[in-house]
């Protein structure tokens, strides 16, 4: 009985992380997809807009059009006084599919010495989402398991996500 409560225990935590096991993961089918995604959007309609209001020294947003005008792939990028974040959001059937988030430190601030910096660190965020939740993180090439830190990072890119989608319709 003890062992059937601990492992009920062990699936509903399992469930509710929405983790999928690394090596349910496709990798190289996904990464054809995003290369697909890329390739299309390059010749896809394009919706630019400058985010002035969501970072100190503003950023910009290039959205990827399908054919039915909606977006297959958006970029943003932020920036700050000691750093930037680059987030590239795929979409799949409209839904949120994939995401990697790339945050650059400087060496220093951008109004010393000319606004000439240096990136002296970049953490790299790849996540793939099922969907309405995130299937699987990694930072820097390392799975991440910590139930904390996946469910802030999935509310963030849904936010982020649904930010963008937003400005993507918004006519200046």
């Amino acid at each position: 009985m003890r062992i059937a409560t601990i492992l009920l225990l062990f699936i509903l935590l399992a469930t509710s992380l929405s983790v999928v096991p690394h090596k349910a993961l496709n990798l190289a089918a996904i990464d054809a997809h995003v290369l697909e995604i890329q390739k299309q959007a390059g010749n896809s309609k394009q919706i630019h807009k400058e985010m002035y209001d969501q970072s100190s020294d503003g950023g910009e947003m290039i959205a990827y059009l399908d054919n039915s005008n909606y977006p297959m792939l958006v970029t943003a990028t932020f920036y700050g006084e000691t750093g930037k974040i680059t987030d590239s959001l795929y979409y799949w059937d409209k839904q949120l599919w994939f995401v990697k988030k790339v945050n650059s430190q400087y060496d220093k601030s951008i109004y010393w010495d000319n606004g000439k910096v240096n990136i002296v660190k970049q953490d790299a965020y790849t996540a793939y989402f099922r969907p309405n939740c995130m299937g699987y993180l990694f930072i820097n090439g390392k799975a991440i398991t910590d139930s904390v830190q996946l469910k802030e990072f999935e509310q963030d890119m849904f936010r982020s996500s649904r930010m963008l989608l937003d400005s993507c319709y918004i006519v200046p």
